[in-house]
């Protein structure tokens, strides 16, 4: 995430814990300064799982829950999620979900939701992620607890290394 602002004189590098990854000047002539941006962008997109993003379905009934989630998983800079707010539209988007390629998480709001994912036998089956109040966890990989841009980032670490393994 870069800052561009007509306030901020050169190009420079935010803290590991800041908002933002650069400060970077408004004015878009300096192409050695937008080279080093994109050259940041591109390390930062290569580092982690090094493969194909996730493709991430929200799965819940509740849907100020799947629009807190979005936004964080949007925070990452990862493609905005599928949401499915019952369980029929969330076999829908499985099942759409087979024609494509890559790691495939559902983030699954409701528990009882989980058995149908299991029952429609996929090809490409999905990391799923108890995101539930209840966080029982039962029949899934992970279970979010804060459901922080943190932790959400964890998932998708997890997922990749599921995937991968």
């Amino acid at each position: 995430l870069v800052c561009c602002s007509a306030n901020v004189e050169s190009l420079s590098a935010c803290a590991l814990d800041d908002l933002f990854h650069m400060l970077m000047p408004k004015n878009f002539m300096d192409s050695s300064a937008l080279s080093v941006c994109f050259s940041a962008a591109e390390d930062f997109w290569s580092q982690g799982s090094g493969s194909s993003p996730v493709e991430i379905i929200l799965a819940d009934d509740e849907m100020i829950c799947s629009v807190a989630l979005a936004a964080n998983i949007s925070l990452l800079g990862l493609e905005e999620p599928a949401t499915a707010e019952d369980v029929e539209s969330m076999e829908e988007f499985l099942q759409a979900a087979q024609s494509r390629e890559g790691p495939l998480m559902v983030m699954v709001g409701k528990p009882d939701w989980i058995p149908h994912i299991s029952a429609l036998g996929l090809r490409r089956m999905p990391f799923i992620v108890d995101s539930s109040v209840e966080r029982a966890g039962v029949g899934c990989h992970f279970t979010l607890h804060t459901q922080t841009s943190e932790e959400i980032q964890e998932a998708v670490d997890r997922c990749h290394a599921w995937w991968q393994g």
